[in-house]
């Protein structure tokens, strides 16, 4: 490998350790790193997600919590799961918590690790890390294994959760119509919203990418009703300025068939199919996965968006539903979409930006979670005044109207 890979990187290292801190912050600048240095988890956390250093390095042993449940939280939030993670871990405790090591970080040493056998796991997360990042990590989000991973542990450990498997409805066809740049863009957007619910409802919670348009989210038990109806109703009013305007006014977009014809496929909506393990009895990742694919398939039949919680106990059979919309009829959604719509639309429909600056902008704002107005401003294409009158006049129209600034 490269001598001077480690070059100019930025390194956090947390410890409660003083020694084992002195000891790595000396070899890593002797590699010419930039180093900070961490003895508690929350002043950690706050200076990862200020910065989005490199790598982090971080201790099993914290003064306020354990480094593995923040290597967790790092891996589990769509800002930082990118950042590669390694774990330093005394050999006693490393089979008591492989499967916590499994599901968290992106490499392990064991404590104090030799300067060499350092220097080559940091080499090597960095290079999985680019791979990882110019193959296919759209979202950043771990994968279906860790979603798994954590779910058959804390069945195994009897505890209460939810786990929601989201998908987008119709997406195919729209990434068909409007090309793989704009779906991705979409798939991004998506990961955003969940990311947006989870910091707003359910911190504790933990998000994955399935694969495609599906997604994963994994919460405590009861939240998933407020989680959901977040969910839908988020996805409902930012989807449609991914169409252009002819499509978001008729309502749908149109597709060839395979015989030469076509065929109106509706603008795209969301299924959210929830198992909570406080109301149904589930033993195994199999058992979820047939109970969710069921509630999905019963989902994709109905119109809009919406989602479902499995209330059903094993013995009472599939008659036994709660669906949830969102309490409005199609023309209630059609009037509350017409006056809430998010800020992107609006400035389109002003003239004020064009279509390729609205979808350079949202690039920028589901990547690093800045706001899609301050994005649009430090890019120069609009100004604070802008922003201001077309709150106030959103809010002469519609007091209770959330715009995405």
């Amino acid at each position: 490998m490269d001598g001077n890979f480690l070059e100019g990187k930025e390194i956090v290292l947390a410890s409660s350790s003083e020694e084992l801190k002195k000891i790595l912050s000396l070899v890593l600048r002797s590699y010419k790193c930039s180093v900070q240095l961490f003895s508690r988890a929350d002043e950690l956390l706050s200076d990862i997600r200020s910065n989005h250093p490199d790598l982090a390095l971080i201790d099993f042993d914290l003064e306020d919590t354990k480094g593995l449940d923040v290597c967790k939280e790092l891996k589990g939030n769509l800002f930082t799961a990118y950042i590669p993670t390694i774990a330093l871990i005394e050999k006693k405790h490393l089979r008591k918590n492989l499967l916590k090591i499994e599901q968290g970080i992106d490499d392990y040493l064991i404590k104090p690790p030799y300067p060499i056998d350092l220097k080559i796991r940091m080499e090597l997360a960095f290079k999985r890390s680019n791979y990882q990042f110019f193959s296919n990590s759209l979202t950043r989000l771990p994968g279906s294994k860790a979603v798994e991973g954590i779910a058959q542990d804390k069945l195994s450990k009897g505890k209460k959760f939810c786990l929601m498997h989201i998908d987008i409805d119709n997406f195919k066809s729209f990434n068909d119509k409007y090309g793989y740049v704009k779906g991705n863009l979409v798939i991004k957007n998506t990961a955003y919203i969940l990311f947006r619910a989870v910091n707003e409802i359910a911190p504790d919670s933990f998000i994955g990418h399935i694969g495609g348009d599906d997604f994963a989210l994994i919460s405590s038990s009861g939240k998933a009703e407020e989680l959901a109806s977040y969910i839908t109703k988020e996805f409902d009013r930012l989807i449609r300025f991914h169409y252009n305007s002819e499509h978001r006014n008729q309502g749908f977009i149109r597709i060839p068939t395979r015989e030469g014809g076509e065929i109106n496929i509706p603008l795209m909506t969301i299924s959210c199919a929830v198992v909570d393990t406080a109301r149904v009895k589930v033993e195994n990742i199999m058992q979820f996965s047939s109970r969710l694919s069921e509630i999905k398939s019963f989902l994709k039949g109905l119109p809009g968006s919406n989602f479902l919680i499995d209330r059903r106990e094993s013995n009472r059979g599939p008659k036994k539903r709660s669906v949830k919309q969102k309490g409005r009829s199609p023309q209630d959604k059609k009037e509350k979409r017409e006056v809430i719509k998010p800020l992107g639309q609006i400035l389109m429909e002003k003239g004020m930006i064009n279509e390729d600056k609205l979808y350079s902008a949202l690039e920028d704002h589901c990547d690093t979670s800045v706001r899609l107005g301050e994005v649009l401003k430090n890019l120069g294409w609009i100004k604070q005044e802008d922003i201001d009158k077309i709150l106030e006049q959103q809010k002469k129209k519609e007091p209770d109207t959330i715009l995405n600034i």
